[in-house]
């Protein structure tokens, strides 16, 4: 007969053994955590930099509203300051806006891709001690690791800006002008998107929107980089707007010595002056290809990852030329959520590389002494961290933010951003106050 208060053998045994499997268990839990993490600065914290933001209109009263932002350099802000940054004009107006104490949690950087890596390549992140370098190219973290990574500290977030896609296409491919540096025709491009832009960017917002349920969730779309009133030279005057035929026969000229070298070395024949012409002024058409494939395609995404229950799928009219189609709901379907939207930024000719009115960062041109001509903001601190990490003698490091936006680019980019925020249309032209 066993007393009352005797001791309990079998029972405190099991206890001292599965104390150390809850342990194992707990510990293993929070490895795998920390893992879903591709960088992190201790176990389940990735790398990412926060904003802070007071309303100025009052001092901030309630619970902190945390805004999470994914994504490539374009989220990122490649070559503006932070205070010039699109996160920050977003942050701002939602700490006036509300009363509350915003913080902005960038998982963003350059040359992230949306899914999925090059073969064979490898994730690298730059930083610099605990800080990241996110001016400095690099595919990984991907948008979607991000996104893994802020889901377990940020899953609370009650809005997600994002992006993604334009790395997997290639934006050398988009921007740079036909001829011998790009080869890439347009129907390549529509490839290329319909490829890295539909099924990758549907699949990423489904993630998203299970990994931070109470959140709203912004796709924003890209911008035209080239229009009919870039020019080729980096350097625009006023003066030079009216001289645009010059700025092409110095074009054509270029492109006469570049098809001599080929002639000598391929003992093909030299372009026509006519078949010059129409490559420079052709240097627009990836860049329309682009704009207009990519946003069918986030549009599709959106709608299909809003949709409830089974959606169509992707269909492709003519294999030639495979487009991102409208989203036509199954009979039954049940009605969208709406937490996903898209935002589309103003879309002026003005607005593109090397335009009246350019909205992009343009090719800086080293002098001497620390001299430069159009540096973006960060240029030299971005070239001292080229040379002094692996990506050292990387010309391309250096210029980054080559058409990616400027303040005035980001300050009317973030309207669009805010207008969709406050279930308004975005606005198609820039305000004044950007101008």
């Amino acid at each position: 007969m066993i007393r009352k208060n005797a001791p309990n053998y079998v029972f405190d045994s099991w206890r001292c053994l599965c104390f150390p499997i809850v342990c194992l268990a707990v510990c293993f839990a929070r490895q795998s955590a920390a893992q879903s993490c591709v960088f992190q600065t201790a176990p389940g914290h990735p790398y990412k930099i926060v904003f802070p933001f007071h309303s100025q209109n009052a001092p901030s009263t309630g619970t902190t509203l945390t805004v999470v932002v994914l994504g490539d350099s374009v989220t990122w802000g490649d070559g503006d300051k932070p205070q010039h940054k699109i996160v920050e004009h977003v942050g701002q107006a939602l700490a006036n806006e509300t009363g509350r104490l915003v913080e902005v949690h960038s998982y963003a950087h350059s040359g992230a891709r949306l899914q999925t890596y090059d073969s064979g390549v490898k994730a690298g992140f730059p930083v610099h001690g605990a800080t990241p370098l996110g001016d400095l190219d690099a595919e990984g973290p991907t948008t979607a690791e991000q996104a893994d990574c802020a889901a377990t500290v940020d899953s609370g977030a009650e809005f997600v800006l994002l992006d993604g896609c334009i790395n997997e296409v290639g934006a050398t491919k988009i921007a740079l002008p036909p001829g011998l540096l790009n080869r890439t025709t347009p129907a390549e491009i529509r490839n290329l998107v319909f490829g890295a832009c539909s099924d990758h960017m549907r699949d990423l917002l489904k993630q998203t929107a299970i990994a931070f349920p109470r959140a709203r969730i912004f796709v924003m779309n890209y911008y035209r980089v080239v229009s009919k009133a870039s020019t080729p030279k980096p350097l625009r005057t006023k003066e030079q707007n009216n001289h645009e035929e010059n700025e092409l026969e110095r074009a054509v000229k270029k492109q006469r010595k570049l098809n001599q070298k080929v002639e000598r070395s391929t003992n093909s024949l030299p372009m026509t002056k006519d078949e010059i012409n129409h490559s420079v002024q052709a240097w627009r058409d990836n860049s329309t290809e682009f704009l207009s494939d990519v946003t069918s395609c986030f549009q599709w995404a959106v709608d299909s990852a809003n949709a409830k229950g089974i959606d169509t799928i992707q269909q492709i009219t003519d294999m030639a030329k495979p487009v991102c189609p409208a989203y036509t709901p199954l009979p039954g379907a049940q009605p969208s959520d709406s937490r996903i939207s898209l935002v589309i930024f103003p879309d002026n000719d003005d607005y593109a590389y090397g335009a009246p009115k350019t909205l992009l960062w343009v090719l800086p041109i080293p002098l001497f002494l620390g001299l430069a001509i159009h540096p973006d903001e960060l240029f030299w601190k971005r070239n001292w961290e080229c040379d002094f990490h692996p990506f050292r003698g990387d010309a391309a490091c250096k210029i980054n933010p080559l058409a990616h936006p400027n303040p005035k680019g980001a300050s009317c980019f973030s309207q669009s951003i805010l207008a969709v925020i406050d279930n308004k249309p975005a606005p198609l032209v820039c305000s004044d106050a950007t101008q």
